[in-house]
C-alpha cells in the first residue's frame, strides 16, 4: 500500500522523541499508510528506525524550519503532519487529526495542547504561549496555528514554498507558514480533540521568559509585510509605544485568556507568571521594533546569534 500520510518531526537531541515514536506507533490507524521522518540529531541514541521510522540524520544542527523543509522534501504522502519532539500525542490523535481531510475543501488542520502532566513553569509557558490553542478551546478556524501538531495537504504547502528557513530559532516560523497559507486562500482549521502532551525543557521562570521573550522577537505581528494583513493595532508598530502600554497590553491579554478559556480559572495561580510571560513577549517585540523593519534587520545589527 502507498504512503499516504507523512509525519515529520524535527529533532535536536531531544530528551523525549522515544516517547513521542512510541506514542506515534500506538495510533489506531492503519500505519502501513504512513511514514515517520525524523530530521536533526540523536545524540542519546533514542531514535530506533524500523519500517514505519526513518531517520534523516543531519550533520549539524538544524534549526526547525530547515529539519521541516528537508523531511517535507523527502516525504511522500499526500498529506504531511508536522510534529514537535517533545510533543507526545494521545491516544487517537492521528484518526482525529486527519479525519477533517475527508473534506476535500479543508487543507490545514491544527491540532490542540493538554494541560495535564506538568510542571508550575511548563503549565504557565504552555498557558502564556499556547493559550488559544488547547485541548479545553473549542474548535473553528484559526488567524494562525502552531505546528507542535499540524496537518497539510502537500499541494498547499508546495503552494506556499514550505518554511521560511532564515528564521533562526523555534519561534515565529510556524505562524509564517500558516499566515502565508491563509493569504494564500487556504482556511486554518483546529481541532481540539486531536490532543498532544508538551513535555518542553523550561522549567523555570527564566526560561518561560527567555521564550516570552523570543515569540516576541520573531512574532509576524512585528513584520512590518504583515502588520496591515492581520490588523496590528498602532501600539503594536512602535517600540516606545509597545513598553510603555506593555504592563497595560499584558494585563489585557492575562484577562482575555482566563476570561474566555473559563476552565482555566481554577489555574488562577499561574496567572502572575503568564502576565509575566506577556510583558517579556512586549519587550522582545519592542527590540526588533526598534529597528524600525522587521527582526531580520534587528538580528544583523544585533549580531550573529547560535543556533540552539
Amino acid at each position: 500500500m502507498s504512503v499516504e500520510v507523512s509525519i515529520v518531526i524535527p529533532t535536536l537531541n531531544s530528551p523525549v522523541i522515544d516517547r513521542v515514536l512510541a506514542a506515534v506507533r500506538r495510533q489506531a490507524f492503519d500505519l502501513t499508510r504512513v511514514e515517520v521522518l525524523v530530521v536533526g540529531q540523536d545524540e542519546l541514541g533514542l531514535i530506533v528506525p524500523d519500517g514505519l521510522v526513518q531517520f534523516l540524520e543531519s550533520e549539524r544542527p538544524l534549526t526547525p524550519a530547515q529539519a521541516r523543509n528537508r523531511g517535507l522534501a523527502a516525504s511522500r504522502g499526500q498529506i504531511v503532519i508536522f510534529l514537535d519532539a517533545d510533543c507526545v500525542p494521545e491516544d487517537g490523535w492521528l484518526v482525529r487529526l486527519l479525519a477533517p481531510f475527508a473534506n476535500p475543501d479543508v487543507h490545514v488542520v491544527g491540532g490542540s495542547m493538554a494541560l495535564v502532566g506538568t510542571d508550575f513553569w511548563t503549565l504557565a509557558d504552555n498557558v502564556a504561549t499556547f493559550h488559544e490553542y488547547l485541548h479545553i478551546c473549542p474548535s473553528g478556524l484559526r488567524e494562525l496555528l502552531p505546528t507542535f501538531s499540524l496537518g497539510c495537504r502537500r499541494l498547499a504547502l508546495e503552494m506556499v514554498g514550505g518554511f521560511d528557513e532564515t528564521y533562526p530559532y523555534p519561534a515565529g516560523e510556524d505562524a509564517d507558514l500558516t499566515l502565508r497559507l491563509r493569504l494564500a486562500g487556504y482556511a486554518l482549521h483546529f481541532e481540539p480533540t486531536a490532543v498532544v502532551r508538551h513535555y518542553p525543557s523550561r522549567s523555570r521562570l527564566k526560561s518561560v521568559l527567555h521564550h516570552a521573550y523570543r515569540f516576541g522577537q520573531y512574532s509576524v505581528k512585528v513584520d512590518p509585510r504583515y502588520a496591515e494583513k492581520l490588523a496590528v493595532p498602532w501600539v503594536l508598530r512602535r517600540p516606545w509605544w509597545t513598553l510603555l502600554a506593555a504592563p497595560l497590553l499584558a494585563g489585557g491579554v492575562t484577562w482575555q485568556v482566563f476570561w474566555q478559556v473559563r476552565k482555566l480559572r481554577r489555574l488562577w495561580l499561574i496567572a502572575p507568571v503568564v502576565f509575566i510571560a506577556k510583558l517579556a513577549w512586549c519587550v522582545g517585540a519592542a527590540r526588533t521594533l526598534q529597528h524600525g523593519t522587521s527582526w531580520k534587520a534587528a538580528r544583523q545589527a544585533s549580531g550573529p546569534e547560535e543556533v540552539p
